[in-house]
Parts: structure tokens; C-alpha cells; sequence
């Protein structure tokens, strides 16, 4: 149809005087410039409306992105906390089992050193001890 249209389109101008051809040209040229320059300014005017939009919605990332970061850094603290917590707990536990180890070692050889202090005793009594000369240690 658009063919039809540009023929018959062809046809009328070129049945019209050739000043009036030449002046019937520039005017279709003006007003295909001048739809050129809308749909510029549209196309312009669409392209900033959709750069604002990436914009904005790049935006609400960043801000949702800053949000998390901070929820991030109050659950880093968190684990910071409960990593001290543990590791007081293994300080008591590590204290715990070395007075248990001792203690058991005093009650494994409480009999032993019962006996020693029996000897040391008898010992004294028999004039066999002689006072300790700690210059010689």
C-alpha cells in the first residue's frame, strides 16, 4: 500500500510546474527533517527517562546492598562476642582439667607419699637424717 501511495504521490508532483515541484520538495524535506528532530527529542527524552529509571533502581540496590552490609557487620559482632565467650570457657575448662590432673596425681600418690614421710620420720628418729645443706642443691 505505501508503494501505491509513493507513486501516486510521484505522479501528482511531477504533474505540477517545476518551480512549484522544486518548492513542494523543500517543504517535504522540511517536514521530514522536522520529524526526524521529534522523534530525536523523543527518542532522547525515552533514553533519559529509561537511564533515570536504571538509575533509581540502582539505587534501591545500593541502599538494600548498605542495609545488608550493616546486618553483616552486627551478626560479624555477634560471632565476635560468642568467639571470645569460647574461647573464656576452653580458658576455665583447660584450668579445670589441669587442678583435675593434679589432684589426681596427689590422690594417686597420696599413699607413696605417705610412706616417704613414714621413712623420713623413722629416719630422723634413728639419727640416720641428716639436715638438709642447701649450699649443695
Amino acid at each position: 500500500m505505501a508503494s501505491n501511495a509513493t507513486a501516486t504521490m510521484a505522479w501528482m508532483i511531477d504533474a505540477l510546474p517545476e518551480t512549484l515541484q522544486n518548492q513542494v520538495l523543500e517543504h517535504l524535506q522540511e517536514y521530514i527533517a522536522k520529524l526526524a528532530d521529534e522523534s530525536d527529542e523523543k527518542l532522547q527524552e525515552k533514553s533519559a527517562k529509561m537511564l533515570q529509571s536504571e538509575i533509581e533502581r540502582l539505587q534501591s540496590h545500593i541502599k538494600m546492598s548498605q542495609t545488608e552490609i550493616e546486618m553483616f557487620k552486627s551478626q560479624i559482632e555477634k560471632l565476635q562476642r560468642h568467639i571470645e565467650m569460647c574461647e573464656s570457657q576452653i580458658e576455665q575448662l583447660e584450668e579445670l582439667q589441669d587442678e583435675f590432673y593434679w589432684e589426681k596425681t596427689f590422690k594417686d600418690t597420696q599413699d607413696q607419699l605417705t610412706a616417704a614421710a613414714r621413712r623420713a620420720k623413722q629416719e630422723i628418729a634413728e639419727g640416720k637424717a641428716e639436715p638438709m645443706d642447701l649450699d649443695r642443691l
